[in-house]
C-alpha cells in the first residue's frame, strides 16, 4: 500500500515538473536538449523512482 501511494506522489511530482519545464522551448531548446536537460534534474529523476515504486507495488499485488 505504501508503494502504490509514494508511486503515484512521486511519478506526479515528476510530470508536474516536466509539464513546467517546457518553457524552456522558448528559449530555443530543441527537443533532444530538453530531453537531457530534463532527465538530468533531481525533479524528474523522482518520476523514476514512483515508477519503480508503482510497479513493485503492483507486482506485490499480483502475488497474493
Amino acid at each position: 500500500m505504501v508503494y502504490g501511494v509514494f508511486g503515484v506522489i512521486f511519478v506526479s511530482i515528476g510530470l508536474f515538473f516536466a509539464v513546467l519545464y517546457t518553457n524552456l522551448f522558448a528559449f530555443g531548446y530543441s527537443f533532444f536538449n530538453y530531453v537531457y536537460f530534463i532527465n538530468s534534474r533531481i525533479e524528474f529523476l523522482v518520476f523514476y523512482v514512483g515508477v519503480l515504486c508503482l510497479i513493485k507495488f503492483f507486482w506485490q499485488r499480483k502475488e497474493r
